[in-house]
């Protein structure tokens, strides 16, 4: 008869218990549902989404908020600061979205005061390392603005860019 008793409180424990983390969860859940209505991806790297002004900009914040870390060349400096240039940069994000870059950028960049470089810094910065990687710049300038940053995919390779029609023109 005890076990019985201790199996039926330890269920109804369970029971009250999801239903706690359930009304915890669902704001969050809500914010994953509305994350999974953001605009779909249309552009890609490839596409021209910054412009040469925009670039010299952010190669002035790169050189005041980034060198030291990263180095003159976006090189890395061996230990924790990862290169933001060549094979490695382009193979980590490659398929990724530079709203998923600039979410990083701005959570954790500068590594010794995260959080302190504004979305305008971020978008210039974010178009000195696109310049630097070779993708062609255009007219427009990259958004500082994470929602429309979604909708440009990092495709490394220009082979397998978003916009491109399927005769490779």
């Amino acid at each position: 008869m005890r076990v019985p008793l201790a199996a039926a409180a330890l269920v109804s424990l369970w029971a009250v218990a999801a239903a706690h983390a359930t009304r915890a969860d669902a704001p969050a859940a809500r914010r994953d549902a509305q994350a999974g209505s953001s605009p779909p991806v249309t552009r890609s790297t490839w596409d021209r989404v910054y412009s040469d002004e925009q670039a010299k900009r952010g190669a002035g914040v790169y050189a005041l908020r980034c060198t030291h870390c990263h180095g003159e060349l976006l090189g890395g400096n061996g230990e924790e600061a990862t290169p933001l240039a060549g094979p490695a940069f382009l193979s980590a994000w490659d398929g990724s979205t530079l709203g998923a870059l600039f979410s990083r950028i701005r959570t954790t960049m500068p590594d010794d005061n995260p959080g302190t470089l504004g979305g305008q810094e971020i978008a210039d910065v974010m178009a000195y390392v696109l310049s630097v990687n070779k993708f062609p710049s255009g007219q427009a300038e990259l958004p500082h603005d994470s929602v429309q940053l979604q909708q440009i995919r990092f495709q490394a390779s220009k082979s397998h860019a978003v916009g491109r029609a399927q005769d490779g023109r």
